[in-house]
């Protein structure tokens, strides 16, 4: 064995080895390697397969909710409905002080060319401090979905309270962490 092929064999068997483990072996201890010569493709494999595990315990309604949107739009539906969303988070918004308490706001694509906003009531969650995930996370939202028409709307009641208005706790779920 040449003194090329013995340099090269270990990297690519250890990183073979850690694909093979769905990723266990050869965490990024740097940006953009590791030890054992894993790469970005694996670690992105970690998500999908993290996405995977969150869509088979929360399954989502994407296709309802954009039917539900429609129908609120062409004025047949009205009324707040459950939803059941998921999909990669877009963007977060920085947290504000509204009259409602303290609120943070996230976007989650639910089809190629429709994202909804999420609100999170940051008062009445046991929650890190805001915001503790970035866009490119994929995430599950259940809550009230509302529709005051045009830009006003989203999904809200994302947290595990109940009122007389509101029957049903909502949750969402960061990277396979549930937040209520």
């Amino acid at each position: 064995m040449s003194r090329w092929s013995r340099s090269i064999a270990f990297p690519l068997a250890a990183a073979a080895l850690a694909l093979a483990l769905g990723g266990c072996i050869g965490r990024p201890t740097a940006p953009g390697g590791s030890a054992f010569g894993a790469t970005a493709a694996s670690h992105a494999l970690s998500a999908k397969a993290r996405a995977a595990a969150v869509r088979r315990k929360w399954p989502c309604n994407d296709g309802q909710f954009l039917r539900d949107q429609l129908r609120f739009a062409d004025g047949e539906l009205r009324g707040d409905q459950e939803v059941d969303v998921c999909g990669s988070v877009r963007s977060v918004l920085p947290m504000a002080n509204t009259r409602n308490g303290l609120q943070g706001y996230f976007y989650v694509q639910v089809s190629p060319e429709e994202t909804v906003q999420v609100v999170v009531d940051l008062d009445r969650m046991d929650a890190p401090p805001w915001p503790w995930f970035s866009p490119g996370v994929y995430a599950y939202v259940r809550g009230r979905y509302y529709f005051d028409g045009g830009d006003a709307q989203g999904i809200d009641w994302t947290h595990r309270g109940r009122s007389s208005s509101w029957p049903t706790p909502g949750y969402f779920v960061i990277n396979g962490i549930e937040y209520q």
